[in-house]
């Protein structure tokens, strides 16, 4: 009997927990997925510590998109403005210092721009996403399927 109720309990925590991650999925995507057009891109994800206002956020984008381009960032859930710094496939965005902190469990959305889409497409494609809750913290770091996708995204 008390195997049935852990079972049971096992269950509906899966349900729950596969229920809020499908309710605010992490992914990165542009606002316009037009092939060789410069876009918008955006990252969503959920914040898992508490960010502080001098948060870093770096993205490792994969070879067909080209970052050389990103010049700008903004959120609005981190508010208060980013430093932006592009190396190779690399784009960090560091939070000015001037903003407020974010609890974990905050849906985070970050607008960066712009990104270069592929001529073309072939595959799915991922990113790694490092996120430094400070500028002294150890980083989450995640892998992302890029998506050129956009009719998911409630635009």
């Amino acid at each position: 009997m008390k195997w049935q109720l852990v079972v049971g309990l096992a269950v509906a925590l899966a349900g729950a927990v596969g229920s809020a991650v499908a309710q605010s999925p992490a992914r990165v995507a542009p606002l316009d997925a037009r092939p060789g057009q410069n876009a918008v891109y955006e990252l969503r994800f959920v914040a898992q510590d508490t960010l502080t206002p001098s948060a870093i956020i770096e993205l490792v984008l994969p070879r067909p998109l080209d970052v050389s381009g990103v010049q700008l960032a903004s959120s609005r859930a981190l508010d208060g403005g980013f430093a932006v710094n592009v190396v190779a496939d690399t784009v960090r965005l560091q939070r000015s210092g001037l903003g407020r902190a974010v609890p974990p469990g905050t849906p985070v959305d970050l607008l960066f721009a712009a990104v270069r889409n592929p001529k073309s497409w072939a595959s799915v494609e991922q990113a790694t996403v490092r996120i430094f809750a400070d500028a002294e913290a150890q980083p989450q770091v995640f892998m992302l399927p890029v998506t050129m996708d956009t009719t998911s995204q409630g635009r």
